[in-house]
């Protein structure tokens, strides 16, 4: 039995790394060599795709060879809950999409068919495995899925606490899922794209995304800065920014104190000229937020913008549109160009009373504006309403923090550090709520689990800097004690 375990184990991982027939081979009259399991006995068959071009016909984007890449088992790895950490005022990686949306939309089994051929059905597990490398760098990787669609999407990620490259990109399962052919940028560190190699990377962008009849550049934070910079190097015919920024520049975004530790980063100048006019955009923000709402007025000065304003729904409008069920909709009409931003509007401000993210903006609004209980209500209702994810404990946690109610404060840190025990800014967090009630030897037992886990440079210098801080303060303690015994 442990032979053919063995055995078993070794095809599968031949398959894992095997080119499959896509939609587009049928064009190009491919010939493949497959294996599939029946009764125990594995056969080998080749086929070859029959269809031609018909004359005129634009040709198919060109498939590149598969390179084999991890696609992490851990759930809080490899998609991270999408929150502002409030603590550090540094938001996590914006996935939360690739989650609820993910889970919301039921699989149709049913074979795509164009001009009277079916296409072969794959699953989403398929379709996320068996994705092209076109670029890799230290920095910087483009992934690419090419499926049964004439639009095709580039996403970029957004701002992460990881430096892994093979890590599942923005929005990749819900394209897979979707079928929609989809090019996926990733970032290994945090700096707004402005990487020395960022014309080689865009190059491969637009090589893969030649040949589509609809191209949409698509990014939530750090990844709308990218989606609109970008969107006329590789010819998109329209960008969805979710909560982007203008810039991070402090010369033209001085109203930006968010993310800190980027301002020192170094800003191209090629990169940091007005944006083109030629792409139209759709514009997703929060208003009621001083900072979003300058930098979509600076956007809106020069591109041709659409908005969809919607108050107190935070900078994680990504997640906030996907617990209204909303995320979904906005997306595929905007891919086919008939998105209906009032009518979604109003949706949003009918099903917002669901959202964690809503309840949570408005929980910080309360407490900004004096009204403390009514926010502590508003912050335990929306812990409530999600029991099981880690946000609204996590936001519970810093409120009780900010009203010196330490002891409620690290129970909810607590509750939410064991829910996401991958998630740096949570774990940083429940070790400043340790410090806070005195304990000490707990919180950096808490940094030092957390050292172990792949992170951001910036993580690693935080993890540093707490660690300091708090054995200068056990020592301070101990001192103090001991002159007390005397």
């Amino acid at each position: 039995m442990a032979r053919l375990e063995g055995r078993f184990t070794a095809v599968k991982r031949s398959i894992f790394l095997r080119q499959v027939p896509t939609p587009l081979d049928f064009h190009a009259g491919r010939t493949f060599s497959t294996q599939s399991a029946r009764f125990g006995r594995w056969t080998r068959r080749q086929f070859t795709c029959r269809r031609r071009f018909c004359a005129g016909a634009a040709r198919a984007p060109t498939l590149h060879p598969l390179e084999y890449f991890r696609v992490s088992p851990n759930r809080e790895i490899a998609l991270p809950p999408c929150f502002i950490a409030f603590s550090s005022r540094e938001p996590v990686a914006t996935s939360l999409e690739n989650a609820l949306a993910f889970k919301r939309q039921p699989h149709c089994g049913r074979s795509l068919r164009r001009e009277g051929r079916a296409i072969p059905d794959w699953n989403v597990a398929q379709g996320l495995k068996l994705l092209s490398v076109v670029y890799r760098s230290r920095h910087l990787l483009v992934k690419v899925a090419h499926r049964a669609s004439a639009a095709c999407v580039v996403t970029f990620d957004s701002y992460a606490d990881t430096n892994d490259l093979d890590r599942r990109a923005f929005g990749e399962a819900f394209f897979a899922q979707n079928r929609i052919s989809a090019i996926h940028v990733v970032n290994g560190r945090n700096r707004w794209y402005h990487e020395p190699d960022w014309r080689e990377a865009i190059d491969a962008v637009r090589k893969a995304a030649s040949g589509y009849a609809r191209l949409v550049t698509y990014g939530s934070s750090m990844g709308a800065y990218a989606a609109l910079r970008f969107a006329d190097h590789v010819g998109a015919s329209t960008a969805l920014a979710l909560s982007p920024q203008y810039s991070r520049d402090p010369r033209k975004a001085p109203f930006e104190d968010r993310w800190p530790g980027q301002r020192r980063g170094k800003w191209l100048p090629e990169l940091s000229g007005p944006l083109s006019a030629k792409v139209p955009v759709v514009l997703a923000y929060d208003p009621a937020m001083t900072s979003e709402r300058l930098h979509a007025e600076r956007i809106a000065s020069e591109m041709v913008v659409e908005r969809l304003a919607l108050p107190h729904a935070g900078h994680a409008m990504a997640a906030h549109l996907s617990e209204c069920g909303l995320l979904s909709d906005l997306v595929l009409e905007v891919i086919r160009g008939s998105a209906d931003l009032t009518a979604l509007g109003r949706r949003a401000r009918t099903r917002r009373k669901q959202s964690q993210h809503y309840l949570i903006a408005l929980s910080h609004a309360a407490h900004r504006a004096k009204r403390d209980e009514v926010a502590l209500a508003i912050a335990r209702r929306a812990a409530e309403i999600a029991p099981d994810r880690n946000l609204g404990w996590h936001s519970l946690g810093y409120l009780l923090s900010k009203l010196q109610k330490h002891g409620e404060a690290l129970a909810a840190h607590h509750k939410a550090a064991e829910l996401a025990p991958n998630v740096a800014a949570v774990q940083l967090r429940f070790a400043a709520a340790q410090q806070d009630s005195g304990d000490y030897d707990g919180a950096l037992r808490t940094l030092r689990s957390l050292s172990d886990k792949p992170t951001t440079p910036e993580v690693r210098r935080k993890l540093a800097t707490m660690a300091f801080h708090i054995r200068v303060l056990r020592g301070v303690g101990r001192v103090r004690a001991a002159l007390r015994s005397r």
